[in-house]
Parts: C-alpha cells; structure tokens; sequence
C-alpha cells in the first residue's frame, strides 16, 4: 500500500540554504519540503534523492515531530 510522504532532510541546508519549497526544521541544517504525490516508500526515497538530494525524514525528537506535523497540516 503506497503512503503520501512528505519530508525529507536535506543535509546541509542552512536556514537560508533551503531550495524553493523547503522548509527550514528549527535548530537544525535540515530542510522538510511537501510532495503531494503517493508513492511508495522506496519511490519515495529515490525521489527525494534524485531531486533534492536527500532522504525521507527521520524525525528524532518532539519538535522535530511537532515541526512536521504543523507543515502537514499546511498542506493537507
């Protein structure tokens, strides 16, 4: 069953190093950025790869949870 994903960290975004899109995570180089299309997790982590050149979020802690859930909500 494929699930809309919807984040991704990208590694060395700074707050302004975020491309179009991004999001800055707080107190962190990560960006998270929406993708409206469902794909499976693995499709999912390509894509990110391919076209931001990062990886599916990895949320760690709280805030970082509490961050994701705000932009998801922005979104949907």
């Amino acid at each position: 069953m494929a699930e809309q994903l919807f984040s991704f960290d990208f590694p060395g975004g700074a707050l302004s190093g975020c491309t179009a899109g991004g999001v800055p995570v707080w107190n962190t180089d990560d960006c998270f950025y929406y993708v409206s299309t469902t794909m499976t997790q693995s499709a999912a982590e390509d894509n990110c790869n391919s076209t931001y050149g990062g990886h599916l979020a990895s949320i760690h802690n709280i805030n970082e949870w509490s961050q994701a859930s705000n932009i998801a909500r922005y979104f949907l």
